[in-house]
Order: C-alpha cells, then structure tokens, then sequence
C-alpha cells in the first residue's frame, strides 16, 4: 500500500516535470528571438546630366557681308585660336567694310554707317570660337552694366589701368585677359561704336 501511494506520487512529480519541460520547449519554440536586420537605404538617384549647348560648326556660321568681304581668314584664325592675329584680321576687314582700305582711320560718320551684318557676322565669329569670352556683344554688355560709362569700361576690358593705356597684350596660354578684351577695334571711339552696335541689335 505503501510503495502504491510512493509510486503515484512519484510517478505525479514525473508527470508535472515532463509537462513543464514541453511547456518549456513550447515557449522556446513559439517565442523564437528574431533579429531584424535594418533595410538598407536606398541609393540617391543620379543627376541627369545635361548636354551642354554644342558650339555651331564651321558651316553652321554664315560668313554674310553686306558688302562683298570674305570673313573666311578671319574664321580660320580664330578656329586656330589665334586670337592676335584675327584681333588685327578683324581691324582690316572692318575697315575694307566702309573705308576700302585695310589700314583706315574711322571717323564717327564712318562709324554710324557700318553694315550691321558685317558687325553681326564678325560678333558671331568672335562669340563662337572664344566660348562667349570675346566679342563685341559681350563688351556692349559690360558698357550697359557701367551705365555707358567709358573709362569704367575702358578699366573693366583692360584697355586702360588707373587712367593709362595698355600695351597691347600678346595673347599666350599662360596670360590671361580679362573677358570682352577683344576685339580691341572698340577701343577707338567707344562711344561711337557702342552706339552702333546698339543700332545693330547686338
């Protein structure tokens, strides 16, 4: 009687001891530790690049004169970037334009009948071949920010320093000059020529 009693009671401390060992391996097994791993940022997205402007070919460039000039040497040395020899390229072709010479002295009358498309076209070439750093548009744009002010233009260009005139600059990889510098035609007379650019839509 005895070992039946020892025996259920043993047998009943087994039985609570099995059943918490599966309650054990059940909590394990439901209440698995999961680590969540961050979700990677996403990567920015790349800038479009945008194409720049392309620069016009040769042929694009309509050489026009209203007066029968060929701009064709003039073009071929600022292709070449040889931007001393087209500076005195255009002075001899702006003055073959009106005076028929190509060593001529412009007078203010001269001036106000230069062709406009002759002016145009030379702007254009100048324009084109320096990356919009040289040209008359671009020294009529500083003339109108200084208020058509010509010594203060004169200064800006770097035709003048501290009221004196500049040699002029031989133009090399390694000296730079300051933007609209040439061509140096409207140095002379700035007034005039300004004007006439005006006139001319430039």
């Amino acid at each position: 009687m005895e070992f039946t009693v020892i025996g259920i009671i043993v047998g009943a401390i087994l039985a609570i001891g099995f059943a918490a060992g599966i309650i054990d391996e059940e909590e394990e097994i439901s209440t698995p530790e999961i680590k969540l791993e961050p979700e990677p940022e996403p990567e920015p997205e790349p800038e479009p690049i945008l194409p720049s402007s392309p620069q016009p070919d040769d042929n694009d460039i309509p050489l026009q004169s209203e007066v029968g000039v060929d701009y064709s040497k003039l073009q071929q040395l600022l292709a070449a970037k040889k931007y001393r020899e087209a500076d005195l390229e255009t002075f001899k072709m702006m003055s073959m334009a009106v005076l028929q010479v190509e060593d001529g002295w412009f007078e203010e009358p001269d001036i106000a009948r230069f062709p406009c498309t002759d002016l145009q076209t030379i702007n254009q070439l100048w324009l084109n071949y320096s990356n919009n750093h040289f040209g008359f548009s671009v020294q009529k744009e500083i003339y109108d920010q200084l208020e058509s002010n010509y010594e203060q233009t004169s200064e800006r260009l770097g035709w003048r320093e501290k009221g004196d005139w500049q040699d002029y600059v031989d133009l090399t990889k390694e000296r730079l000059v300051p933007k609209g510098y040439l061509p140096s035609i409207f140095a002379s007379k700035t007034a005039a020529w300004f004007a006439r650019a005006e006139d001319c839509g430039l």
